[in-house]
């Protein structure tokens, strides 16, 4: 693993976005979130096409900015969000539906979430590497030459497993809040982000506002 990060260093192909996303059935009610996003490109995706609310977590910096600049430039603001941090402390309670492409190690340490926001009905789509313990309720080979294997996992994956996992899919460090109406699905940032979670969501009104302030 270099550095802190904990996903491989590359981005899902397009096949493979796509077959990830007709896995993942999202409809306009849903919350996608997508851990270790990259730079976006399937939150991105899953917003335009279907309609889902998109929250995508990464630490790289450099992805960030540019997952929020198209963020930006496509005009979706209302519907998808940019996070910033490390994945560990990012509470799973608002999303009905998860992507990762994150290394063995990285889901072990995330099994317990994992397995929680399962039993609350979340669906989880793991890329590559499964969820050590659990049978997948369904694998798709994909990409170009159908090597890669998608795992798909929903409530039926936990249906009598009693092994580890909060109920509702909150992490340990729950110092973000993010909130989901019944109704009509929001995500909404919590005002301050205590930085023991790491993570911060990403403003994109930050660099307007310091051009603002050196004009005066």
């Amino acid at each position: 693993m270099e550095g802190d990060s904990l996903a491989p260093p590359c981005q899902a192909e397009p096949e493979i976005i796509d077959d990830i996303l007709k896995l993942a059935d999202l409809q306009p009610q849903d919350v996608f979130y997508d851990l270790g996003c990259g730079d976006g490109r399937i939150c991105i995706k899953a917003t335009q096409r279907y309609g889902a609310h998109s929250l995508g977590i990464e630490i790289e910096e450099a992805l960030v900015k540019k997952f929020q600049q198209n963020i930006v430039s496509l005009g979706i603001e209302d519907k998808v969000r940019a996070v910033a941090g490390d994945l560990l402390g990012l509470p799973l309670e608002g999303a009905t539906c998860v992507a990762l492409y994150l290394l063995p190690e990285a889901l072990a340490r995330l099994r317990p979430t994992l397995v929680g926001a399962l039993r609350r009905g979340c669906r989880i789509i793991c890329n590559t590497w499964g969820l050590e313990g659990l049978e997948p309720t369904s694998v798709v080979h994909s990409g170009k030459f159908k090597t890669v294997k998608l795992f798909y996992y929903d409530k039926t994956a936990v249906l009598g497993n009693s092994d580890g996992g909060s109920g509702d899919g909150r992490s340990d460090n729950n110092g973000i809040t993010y909130q989901v109406e019944e109704n009509h699905p929001t995500i909404t940032a919590a005002p301050s982000i205590p930085s023991s979670t790491g993570c911060c969501v990403v403003d994109d009104n930050l660099d307007k506002k310091s051009k603002e302030e050196e004009v005066r």
